[in-house]
């Protein structure tokens, strides 16, 4: 009986050593990659708070995807994974990682966690999380996850990532969009609104934008932006870096393009009463116009640089070896263009 009773309590105790990581059925996905089964988690909420915070600790990384639907409930499906070479550890690692859901009174926060220090080895090991939402239509977003690539598609009421080392990638906000990363690709798409994007050594693309309130504010190092389809007032900034931004309706205010050892090109659609500012350093600036454009310009370049318009009918209004203003037709918009150091300027009509 005692030895019965022994066996018994043995049994028990290994169970409920062990129980937590049978229950999430470690897999090995792939080399040096283990995970858990999809788990799932629903919370229903109204429209006074349709809001997603979206939260990790620096020790993790992953991906997050995020959906708009037609639904009244913010869904999460997510799986727990660790990289390692053993097994044994994955399981340990693994048992580390908590995902909650939460209601909270502005609407749900998801918490990815793990120990601070971690058990597994930075340089060689990671714990992981992938994790796929569903969120109702124009749903205001936030996300606090540095290490962890993003992929959201909208409509969006708004969305907030404010400082990631992960590669991102939003459409269809109409809304405040504020989005910072570093050395990783961004890419937006069908923004409209409050809009202050930015990364570093990478590419930043940005496509069909509308930024008729404050100017949209673009800035990268190290990295090309692109911009294909901007309607409003822009303020858009590079260093070593190429600019070119094509369908660009300047509508508003005053708009500035600043670039520095890279060339700018710029393909403005229409213009009636707006202004734009381009200015680089050390490289070329091209812009493309509609020949039926009616503009003051005001061109500048360095001592050896050269300003030349093409196709375009225009006056004359100074005339200087490094220094050319003149007007098309009324002259009722203003696009200036400057170059310090090496560089040309290049003013080229074209048929609309």
């Amino acid at each position: 009986m005692v030895l019965r009773r022994l066996l018994i309590l043995i049994l028990v105790t290994f169970v409920l050593a062990a129980g937590s990581t049978w229950a999430q059925d470690i897999t090995k996905e792939a080399n040096n990659l283990y995970s858990t089964n999809e788990m799932t988690a629903s919370i229903s909420i109204d429209k006074s708070s349709n809001r997603l915070q979206v939260e990790s600790v620096p020790q993790l990384q992953g991906s997050i995807r995020i959906v708009a639907e037609n639904i009244q409930t913010i869904e999460a499906v997510y799986r727990k994974k660790a990289r390692t070479n053993s097994r044994s550890r994955a399981i340990d690692y693994i048992d580390l990682i908590r995902v909650s859901v939460n209601s909270t009174p502005r609407g749900v926060r998801i918490l990815m966690h793990a120990p601070n220090p971690v058990r597994w080895d930075p340089d060689k090991e990671a714990g992981l999380v992938e994790l796929e939402i569903s969120v109702p239509l124009d749903c205001d977003v936030e996300i606090e996850a540095p290490h962890f690539n993003v992929d959201a598609t909208g409509p969006f009421s708004a969305m907030n990532i404010p400082a990631s080392l992960g590669r991102i990638q939003v459409s269809d906000v109409n809304g405040a969009t504020i989005i910072g990363t570093s050395n990783q690709r961004l890419t937006v798409e069908r923004i409209s609104g409050e809009i202050d994007i930015s990364t570093s050594n990478a590419t930043l693309d940005a496509f069909e934008i509308q930024c008729l309130g404050k100017p949209a504010i673009v800035r990268n190092k190290a990295g090309d932006i692109n911009i294909d389809g901007v309607t409003g007032t822009i303020n858009v900034k590079n260093s070593f870096g190429r600019i070119e931004i094509e369908r660009f309706v300047p509508l508003g205010g005053k708009s500035f393009v600043r670039g520095q050892s890279a060339p700018i090109l710029m393909y403005i659609d229409s213009i009636t009463t707006a202004e734009v500012t381009v200015r680089n350093q050390h490289e070329d600036i091209e812009i493309m116009i509609p020949r039926s454009i009616s503009a003051e310009f005001s061109l500048a370049v360095g001592d050896d640089g050269r300003i030349e318009v093409s196709n375009l009918e225009f006056i004359a209004d100074i005339v200087q070896q490094n220094r050319l203003i003149l007007h098309s037709a009324d002259g009722t918009a203003r696009i200036a263009g400057s170059i310090r150091g090496e560089g040309n300027i290049y003013i080229t009509g074209v048929d609309r």
